[in-house]
């Protein structure tokens, strides 16, 4: 099992696509943000993120909600389908996960239980960074972090 470690994450301005269906299908979301955001001349500072607000193995895969989101800077004016909103700093728990996505389900098991173990409840959905693209990383090479919102119980 990969380090579990808590962390604080700074609020961020973020272009995003909100979504319901199976979380294996936004592939194509990133990329109509990323195409949106080229299209204005706008870069992004740092990597993009899924925030997933329900588990897959208790929602229907068509039921599951979701925000795909690319972080922006400056004076940004969002449109019917993109928008732009702030996500606030939080604590979070997080993880690293190394290879396929259609195999990152343990990893955020992992942190559900290291947080039961730890006296620590969940505060908020849980999101996935995507630090390099499938496009250009062979499988085996793609790196996630999984963070989920946490405080101490009681």
């Amino acid at each position: 099992m990969a380090e579990i470690m808590v962390k604080k994450v700074e609020g961020c301005k973020v272009a995003v696509i909100e979504g319901q269906g199976p979380y294996d299908k936004v592939g194509p979301i990133f990329d109509e943000i990323f195409d949106w955001l080229s299209q204005r001349g706008i870069e992004s500072p740092s990597p993009p993120f899924g925030i997933y607000y329900d588990n897959p193995s208790e929602v229907a895969p068509e039921k599951c909600r979701y925000e795909i989101c690319v972080p922006v800077e400056g004076d940004v004016e969002g449109d019917e389908r993109v928008k732009i909103k702030t996500v606030p700093e939080t604590e979070v728990a997080c993880i690293t996960h190394k290879g396929p996505y259609s195999r990152i389900g343990p990893a955020w098991e992992d942190v559900f239980r290291w947080m039961e173990r730890e006296g620590y409840q969940c505060v908020g959905a849980g999101r996935e960074v995507y630090f390099n693209c499938p496009k250009d990383t062979p499988e085996e090479e793609l790196l996630a972090e999984i963070q989920v919102p946490i405080r101490k119980k009681g």
